[in-house]
């Protein structure tokens, strides 16, 4: 997969997580001081800004945890994301 590719899949993985976090806030979930926005917000700007892997991987694995941490919040309250597929290297 190109470094292009992966980030478009970055960046997919993060709307598709804000888009959850939106659905669970309509639903009256609260994300208290806007903490998973403000971490999404980041991590997509660091992805579009990305310029090699190692960047990206970097992003990569922070989106992964970012992921687990909205996942564990929201299956608390009856409501989990997606299991979003995530990039791994340039090689594949």
């Amino acid at each position: 997969m190109s470094l292009l590719k992966a980030k478009t899949a970055v960046i997919e993985n993060f709307e598709s997580l804000k888009l959850k976090l939106d659905q669970a806030e309509d639903l009256g979930f609260i994300d208290t001081e806007e903490a998973y926005y403000n971490a999404m917000d980041t991590l997509l700007e660091d992805a579009k800004m990305a310029q090699s892997w190692d960047e990206l991987a970097a992003v990569i694995d922070q989106g992964k945890t970012l992921e687990e941490d909205l996942d564990t919040w929201l299956s608390l309250k009856g409501f989990t994301t997606i299991g979003l597929q995530w990039p791994t290297s340039s090689a594949e």
